[in-house]
């Protein structure tokens, strides 16, 4: 009876004590290796070698439909790179001989470099390091002309803009720009008296604006200069001043 008894007690004790064993403990992964460090002095892969010289002449050589996608833009990617290089010597030959600039067939060089898409930036750089005038001359002739690109004057327009540049433009080329760059009649009110003595015709377009009377305000319809308005003499005098002083000469594109 006594040992019937005592087999029911450890049936019913068994669940709580299976409840009070602790769970196994899970193993942790194991840990990956660490990476290789990388061996003292190991340098990293070069580039693949560009085409060579023989490998260019010869896709040149063919017709246009017999070329690749790939080999079509190898060819141009070359010959732009061709472009800068002979830009790039133009340029080292100006720093080092400003006085060139002047001359009437590196003008004309300047200026197709300056035209052309692929050279443009570094023609227009090499005109704004320029110490001469002259190089400046031929940087605003590039930022009015209608025949280069909007992008290759807008440059021309920013590096003329620039800090340097300004300080070494000539008198002539300063009053153009402060005319330009009036936004206010006070502006140009200010710039009348060099405009006046030290102006060419490149402020004749700036100037010209100052006889119309309208252009301003919401429908355009106000005056833009009205406080020229009784200075008609000295505005008269300075577009005559001006109109008499030639602009540099400079050559076709």
């Amino acid at each position: 009876m006594l040992a019937t008894l005592l087999i029911l007690i450890a049936v019913a004790l068994a669940p709580e004590v299976e409840k009070a064993r602790p769970e196994p403990l899970t193993r942790a992964p194991a840990a990956s290796p660490p990476a290789a460090a990388p061996q003292r002095g190991e340098e990293p892969a070069a580039a693949a070698p560009g085409p060579d010289a023989a490998t260019i002449a010869a896709l040149e050589s063919k017709s246009p439909d017999s070329l690749s996608v790939e080999e079509v833009l190898l060819v141009k990617q070359h010959r732009a790179e061709q472009k800068r290089k002979d830009a790039q010597a133009l340029a080292n030959k100006l720093v080092q001989q400003p006085e060139v600039v002047t001359d009437a067939a590196v003008k004309r060089e300047l200026l197709r470099l300056a035209g052309d898409p692929d050279t443009a930036e570094v023609a227009l750089t090499a005109l704004a390091r320029t110490s001469s005038p002259v190089a400046k001359d031929l940087l605003y002739d590039v930022s009015t002309s209608r025949a280069v690109p909007q992008a290759t004057s807008d440059l021309a327009s920013s590096l003329l803009s620039s800090r340097e540049v300004r300080a070494s433009v000539s008198p002539a080329l300063g009053v153009a720009l402060d005319l330009r760059g009036a936004t206010t009649c006070d502006a140009v009110q200010a710039a009348l008296p060099k405009a006046q003595s030290d102006g060419d015709r490149r402020s004749l377009s700036s100037l010209g604006k100052i006889n119309s009377r309208r252009g301003c305000g919401a429908d355009k319809s106000e005056d833009c200069y009205p406080c020229l308005r009784s200075q008609n003499k000295q505005v008269t005098a300075t577009i005559n001043a001006v109109k008499r002083r030639k602009a540099p000469s400079s050559v076709p594109y």
